[in-house]
């Protein structure tokens, strides 16, 4: 019995010697191709048996490739798992480490300003400026220079009430104004707080904190507390656990910009003005650290 398939350009391709080419291809195109190749006859005549042939064939081939991807996916699995079997292998001790350093504070910023109030707006404020004026003054005439001054606050409001009845009253107007000050010199700070306010008409003082005018020094000094504190800690557990450490693997720092925190040990300075207790500064620091553990 002899059949004839309709003439498939798109899947025929005459070769060398009057053979051709037939390519199955599945969907996926690039990696799922099923390719098998028979030979037909220049009339593009196959027999029935040659159809079973050509099919079998496309089978075989599929079941090849379907093999060879089985086998990629096998592969790809035991690298993964030598992979993690390498890094569970790799024993290490993880700890983080604290440190801290303290020195006496060489600065204090002040917030200290002016409230005035008046019955009216422009009454208010003149009275605020020149009180304003006068501490600015007095400010620079004791040594603090004008890149140490900030205007902090300035606000002008209506002041209300209300009546045993519930009425609006007016109350006229208030005034504020607030400077950040440095003071550079802590010694000039009680007598400056009490002038400022005795004579020059500061009413107002916010805050009062004391800083270190350059840190650097002792943030480092807080790191290097931290790291040791880390590797302490790491020789403690690798005591307890019978091990022996190797080669440091990390450090990170977990945080961005360490801040100086007020450390409440008492160290007045009487000047002949308000008494001051200035205190320490104290900075902290933090790191992670991985510690191998030696085979």
């Amino acid at each position: 019995m002899t059949a004839f398939l309709p003439f498939r350009p798109d899947i025929f391709r005459q070769d060398d010697g009057g053979f051709g080419k037939v390519e199955s291809k599945g969907p996926g195109h690039g990696s799922a191709e099923l390719t098998s190749t028979c030979l037909i006859r220049s009339l593009y005549q196959v027999s029935t048996a040659g159809i079973d042939t050509l099919s079998c064939l496309v089978r075989i081939n599929a079941k090849k490739e379907l093999d060879m991807s089985l086998k990629t996916v096998a592969l790809a699995a035991a690298l993964v798992s030598a992979f993690s079997v390498a890094q569970a292998d790799t024993r290490q001790i993880m700890v983080s480490g604290q440190g801290e350093a303290t020195a006496a504070p060489d600065m204090a910023t002040i917030r200290i300003g002016v409230v005035a109030r008046n019955d009216s707006a422009a009454a208010a404020m003149t009275q605020m400026r020149e009180a304003s004026a006068a501490l600015i003054a007095r400010l620079e005439a004791s040594g603090v220079e004008a890149r140490d001054m900030q205007s902090d606050t300035l606000n002008l409001m209506p002041l209300r009430d209300r009546d045993n009845e519930g009425n609006l009253i007016e109350q006229g107007f208030e005034a504020q104004s607030v400077l950040a000050v440095r003071v550079r010199d802590l010694s000039t700070l009680g007598t400056l707080l009490d002038s400022a306010v005795t004579e020059d008409g500061a009413n107002r003082l916010d805050s009062l904190s004391f800083g270190m005018q350059n840190d650097a020094a002792l943030l480092d000094e807080a790191r290097r507390a931290a790291v040791q504190d880390a590797l302490d800690k790491a020789a403690l557990y690798a005591e307890a656990a019978d091990v022996t450490l190797g080669d440091i693997q990390s450090i990170s720092d977990p945080q961005s910009s360490p801040r100086p925190e007020m450390m409440m040990r008492a160290a007045s300075m009487a000047d002949g003005g308000m008494p001051i207790a200035a205190g320490e500064v104290g900075i902290t620091a933090s790191v992670n650290v991985v510690v191998n553990i030696a085979d």
